[in-house]
């Protein structure tokens, strides 16, 4: 039987456990990228990035106790929490941010 997924299971997923991340651990991610730059960001994305590709290529979705679904829900995870702390920063306009975000079309 093949399970299927929706892209909304997918950011729900997402969410929920980034929220419980951020319960248990603070805002370390926010916390870090304002002690020691975006770079940051680019080398963990980078590391999992890398981590994935080598799961691939060898066929092995399993090392360390960690999945390939482990390590992209990271890499998903990471692009949430860089584009989160990137709008609240200011660092898009606000039509850059609006394009994304219906959301905030009421405010």
């Amino acid at each position: 039987m093949e399970l299927e997924v929706s892209f909304k299971d997918i950011s729900n997923e997402m969410t929920n456990i980034l929220e419980e991340k951020n319960k248990a651990y603070g805002n370390s991610f926010d916390l870090t990228m304002d002690k020691w730059g975006t770079n940051v960001a680019g080398a963990r994305l980078d590391d999992k990035i890398n981590r994935i590709d080598g799961m691939l290529k060898d066929g092995n979705l399993v090392k360390n106790g960690e999945s390939l679904l482990d390590n992209l829900f990271d890499l998903s995870g990471y692009s949430f929490l860089l584009i989160r702390y990137l709008v609240n920063k200011g660092v898009f306009t606000e039509d850059q941010v609006r394009k994304y975000f219906a959301v905030l079309d009421n405010q």
